[in-house]
């Protein structure tokens, strides 16, 4: 305590940090745990939960059609055909972050099993879902053209092998073939259904699409309309006409 004059001036303690040690190392602990790193992977890449059971469904439907796809010049049924049917399908948990990335691995996967562990599988099960992707991410020309591409090569080869005649063997991948195409169509109707319903209303606000529908839920005094045009306020009602006596 110091004396200035006539007052007493008490000097004010210095702040104390303290350091939370206890805090510190659950932090530690937590980002030591086993799966961390898992999640910190997974977070990184993009992959949901929806895409990890959307990988097991195609890893499910794959490993069925190796068990049943049979036929001449074909690699034995063993654990080495189950493998590479399962590795074929992995790259559909990243089908969130890279659409395109996922049907072109697919697909040379797919080329790389015809060639060295053949079994006669249909490319439907494993290129649906990513061709699907494709065509919602805006990538329409590749979402047909490489299917296009295996079902020409497939008829090529398959008429070569066996001599069935091209009529037969029309009929033979038209299931697949019909698989393939409405993929393809419900992931560009899905597209062009969100450009409709978010489209007008963005560049009518100068907006992303993103944030169209933010739009909306403007101040209500404004009145934002969903037609995208922001409305002058309301105005006041005018007040009843004075009664002159």
């Amino acid at each position: 305590m110091h004396r200035l004059g006539h007052r007493q001036v008490i000097p004010c303690p210095r702040p104390v940090a303290y350091l939370d040690g206890v805090g510190i190392a659950r932090a530690d602990s937590a980002a030591r745990a086993p799966g961390a790193a898992l999640r910190r992977a997974r977070d990184a890449l993009g992959i949901r939960w929806i895409d990890v059971a959307a990988t097991a469904i195609v890893v499910a439907v794959v490993e069925l059609n190796v068990t049943v796809g049979g036929g001449p010049n074909t690699a034995p049924l063993d654990a080495v055909a189950y493998l590479f049917g399962a590795v074929l399908a992995l790259p559909v948990l990243l089908r969130r972050r890279w659409p395109l990335g996922v049907l072109i691995a697919c697909s040379v996967l797919l080329l790389a099993y015809y060639s060295f562990d053949r079994r006669d599988i249909s490319p439907a099960p494993l290129l649906a879902l990513p061709l699907y992707d494709a065509a919602i991410a805006g990538y329409l020309v590749a979402a047909i053209a490489i299917p296009a591409i295996y079902m020409a090569i497939g008829l090529f080869v398959v008429e070569v092998s066996t001599h069935e005649g091209f009529a037969k063997l029309t009929v033979d991948f038209l299931p697949s073939i019909v698989v393939l195409g409405l993929a393809i169509w419900l992931g560009d109707a899905t597209r062009s259904r969100r450009a409709l319903a978010t489209g007008p209303l963005a560049r009518s606000n100068g907006l992303p699409a993103s944030a169209s529908s933010q739009a909306c839920t403007r101040s209500s005094s404004w009145r934002w309309g969903c037609s995208g045009r922001a409305r002058s306020p309301a105005s006041p009602p005018s007040p009843p006409p004075r009664l002159e006596s």
